[in-house]
Protein backbone atom coordinates (compact mmCIF):
# COMPACT_ATOMS: atom_id res chain seq x y z
CA UNK A 1 0.00 0.00 0.00
CA UNK A 2 0.99 3.18 -0.65
CA UNK A 3 0.43 6.96 -0.01
CA UNK A 4 -0.98 8.91 -2.91
CA UNK A 5 -1.94 12.49 -2.44
CA UNK A 6 -3.93 13.18 -0.22
CA UNK A 7 -4.58 9.47 0.57
CA UNK A 8 -3.54 7.80 3.65
CA UNK A 9 -1.83 4.83 2.37
CA UNK A 10 -4.90 2.63 1.06
CA UNK A 11 -4.23 1.90 -2.81
CA UNK A 12 -3.61 -1.48 -3.76
CA UNK A 13 -1.00 -2.14 -6.46
CA UNK A 14 -0.38 -4.95 -8.51
CA UNK A 15 2.18 -3.82 -11.25
CA UNK A 16 4.29 -6.64 -13.85
CA UNK A 17 6.62 -6.72 -16.51
CA UNK A 18 5.02 -8.94 -19.48
CA UNK A 19 7.27 -9.75 -22.46
CA UNK A 20 6.28 -11.99 -25.09
CA UNK A 21 7.49 -14.88 -26.20
CA UNK A 22 9.88 -14.61 -29.68
CA UNK A 23 8.25 -13.64 -32.43
CA UNK A 24 4.92 -12.98 -30.90
CA UNK A 25 3.34 -9.64 -30.14
CA UNK A 26 0.43 -8.74 -28.10
CA UNK A 27 -1.54 -5.94 -27.13
CA UNK A 28 -2.83 -4.09 -23.87
CA UNK A 29 -6.43 -4.41 -24.82
CA UNK A 30 -5.93 -8.01 -24.41
CA UNK A 31 -4.74 -7.75 -21.02
CA UNK A 32 -7.49 -8.52 -18.07
CA UNK A 33 -6.97 -8.62 -14.12
CA UNK A 34 -9.34 -9.82 -11.44
CA UNK A 35 -8.41 -9.49 -7.55
CA UNK A 36 -10.09 -10.76 -4.63
CA UNK A 37 -9.93 -10.37 -1.10
CA UNK A 38 -10.61 -12.78 1.76
CA UNK A 39 -12.77 -10.12 3.89
CA UNK A 40 -16.46 -11.21 4.47
CA UNK A 41 -17.71 -8.37 1.89
CA UNK A 42 -14.35 -9.11 -0.54
CA UNK A 43 -14.12 -5.31 -0.21
CA UNK A 44 -10.87 -5.07 -1.86
CA UNK A 45 -11.80 -6.87 -5.14
CA UNK A 46 -11.92 -5.76 -8.44
CA UNK A 47 -11.86 -6.75 -12.11
CA UNK A 48 -10.24 -4.08 -14.24
CA UNK A 49 -9.92 -4.85 -18.14
CA UNK A 50 -10.04 -1.40 -20.04
CA UNK A 51 -6.58 -0.62 -20.23
CA UNK A 52 -4.97 1.94 -22.18
CA UNK A 53 -1.06 3.04 -23.02
CA UNK A 54 -0.34 5.69 -20.63
CA UNK A 55 2.40 6.95 -18.13
CA UNK A 56 1.64 3.78 -15.81
CA UNK A 57 1.24 0.96 -18.94
CA UNK A 58 4.16 1.66 -20.93
CA UNK A 59 5.00 -0.77 -23.98
CA UNK A 60 8.06 -1.46 -25.98
CA UNK A 61 8.33 -3.09 -29.33
CA UNK A 62 11.87 -4.31 -30.45
CA UNK A 63 12.80 -3.07 -33.53
CA UNK A 64 14.68 -5.02 -36.07
CA UNK A 65 17.75 -2.82 -35.62
CA UNK A 66 17.88 -3.62 -32.41
CA UNK A 67 16.13 -0.54 -31.06
CA UNK A 68 13.20 -0.03 -28.75
CA UNK A 69 10.10 2.09 -29.54
CA UNK A 70 7.92 2.55 -26.55
CA UNK A 71 4.50 2.70 -26.74
CA UNK A 72 2.70 5.52 -24.01
CA UNK A 73 -0.34 6.67 -26.07
CA UNK A 74 -2.15 5.34 -28.27
CA UNK A 75 -4.79 2.63 -29.26
CA UNK A 76 -5.04 -0.45 -26.75
CA UNK A 77 -4.66 -2.75 -29.81
CA UNK A 78 -0.69 -1.39 -30.48
CA UNK A 79 0.67 -4.62 -30.76
CA UNK A 80 4.11 -4.70 -28.52
CA UNK A 81 6.20 -7.30 -27.55
CA UNK A 82 6.75 -6.21 -24.04
CA UNK A 83 4.93 -3.99 -21.23
CA UNK A 84 5.83 -2.46 -17.68
CA UNK A 85 2.63 -2.17 -15.66
CA UNK A 86 2.74 0.42 -12.89
CA UNK A 87 -0.32 -1.71 -11.29
CA UNK A 88 -3.60 -2.24 -11.41
CA UNK A 89 -5.22 -0.43 -8.50
CA UNK A 90 -3.63 2.40 -8.87
CA UNK A 91 -7.90 3.76 -10.09
CA UNK A 92 -9.52 0.99 -10.32
CA UNK A 93 -11.95 0.82 -6.99
CA UNK A 94 -9.50 -0.26 -4.20
CA UNK A 95 -9.30 1.93 -2.49
CA UNK A 96 -11.19 3.47 0.72
CA UNK A 97 -11.76 7.00 0.82
CA UNK A 98 -9.35 8.15 4.07
CA UNK A 99 -8.33 11.43 3.87
CA UNK A 100 -7.46 14.04 6.67
CA UNK A 101 -11.27 14.08 7.93
CA UNK A 102 -11.94 10.90 8.25
CA UNK A 103 -12.35 10.27 12.25
CA UNK A 104 -9.35 8.97 13.96
CA UNK A 105 -6.26 10.48 15.59
CA UNK A 106 -3.60 9.00 13.31
CA UNK A 107 -3.86 7.86 9.87
CA UNK A 108 -3.59 3.95 11.00
CA UNK A 109 -6.83 4.72 13.17
CA UNK A 110 -8.16 6.61 10.03
CA UNK A 111 -7.68 3.33 8.12
CA UNK A 112 -8.96 1.10 10.83
CA UNK A 113 -12.12 3.10 11.42
CA UNK A 114 -12.84 2.62 7.62
CA UNK A 115 -11.90 -0.78 7.72
CA UNK A 116 -13.99 -1.57 10.46
CA UNK A 117 -17.46 0.02 8.20
CA UNK A 118 -16.57 -2.86 5.41
CA UNK A 119 -15.83 -5.67 8.43
CA UNK A 120 -12.61 -5.73 8.48
CA UNK A 121 -11.33 -6.37 12.10
CA UNK A 122 -7.83 -8.13 11.50
CA UNK A 123 -5.75 -9.25 8.71
CA UNK A 124 -6.87 -10.00 5.21
CA UNK A 125 -5.19 -11.42 1.80
CA UNK A 126 -5.55 -10.14 -1.40
CA UNK A 127 -5.44 -12.35 -4.65
CA UNK A 128 -5.19 -11.15 -8.09
CA UNK A 129 -4.34 -12.99 -11.62
CA UNK A 130 -3.45 -10.95 -14.50
CA UNK A 131 -4.73 -12.60 -17.47
CA UNK A 132 -3.37 -12.27 -21.00
CA UNK A 133 -5.81 -13.32 -24.05
CA UNK A 134 -3.16 -13.14 -26.95
CA UNK A 135 -3.27 -13.91 -30.27
CA UNK A 136 -0.90 -16.71 -29.80
CA UNK A 137 -2.85 -18.56 -26.25
CA UNK A 138 -3.72 -17.28 -23.37
CA UNK A 139 -1.34 -16.57 -20.34
CA UNK A 140 -2.30 -16.76 -16.72
CA UNK A 141 0.37 -15.42 -13.56
CA UNK A 142 -0.81 -14.60 -10.10
CA UNK A 143 0.19 -12.49 -7.24
CA UNK A 144 -0.98 -12.08 -3.58
CA UNK A 145 -0.11 -10.69 -0.70
CA UNK A 146 -1.61 -9.83 3.02
CA UNK A 147 -2.41 -7.08 4.93
CA UNK A 148 -2.00 -7.17 8.65
CA UNK A 149 -2.92 -4.97 11.64
CA UNK A 150 -0.03 -3.58 13.34
CA UNK A 151 0.29 -1.66 16.36
CA UNK A 152 0.85 2.05 16.85
CA UNK A 153 4.31 3.09 17.86
CA UNK A 154 3.27 4.27 20.69
CA UNK A 155 1.81 0.98 21.57
CA UNK A 156 4.85 -1.19 20.98
CA UNK A 157 6.63 1.15 22.94
CA UNK A 158 4.35 0.66 26.01
CA UNK A 159 4.70 -3.25 25.66
CA UNK A 160 8.54 -3.10 25.32
CA UNK A 161 8.36 -0.65 28.56
CA UNK A 162 5.84 -3.26 30.27
CA UNK A 163 7.95 -6.29 29.60
CA UNK A 164 11.44 -4.27 30.72
CA UNK A 165 9.51 -3.32 34.12
CA UNK A 166 8.54 -7.36 34.69
CA UNK A 167 11.82 -8.31 34.21
CA UNK A 168 13.24 -5.45 36.28
CA UNK A 169 10.80 -6.25 39.56
CA UNK A 170 11.25 -10.08 38.68
CA UNK A 171 15.52 -10.14 38.75
CA UNK A 172 15.03 -7.61 41.68
CA UNK A 173 13.18 -10.09 43.72
CA UNK A 174 15.39 -13.03 43.17
CA UNK A 175 18.48 -10.96 44.11
CA UNK A 176 16.77 -9.79 47.35
CA UNK A 177 15.57 -13.83 48.04
CA UNK A 178 18.75 -14.75 47.97
CA UNK A 179 20.64 -15.69 51.83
Amino acid sequence: MQRVGGDAGNRLNFGAIITAAAGTTFNIGQLSFQATSTDAGNALGFTDTNLNYGAGAVGWISNVDGSITYVTSGANTTEVNGLYLLGFGTTSGTSFAIDSTSPGDTYQDKINNVGLDYGITGGISVNGVFSLNADSGIYTGTSAFDIAPTPEPSATAFMGLALAIYFITKRAKKITAKP
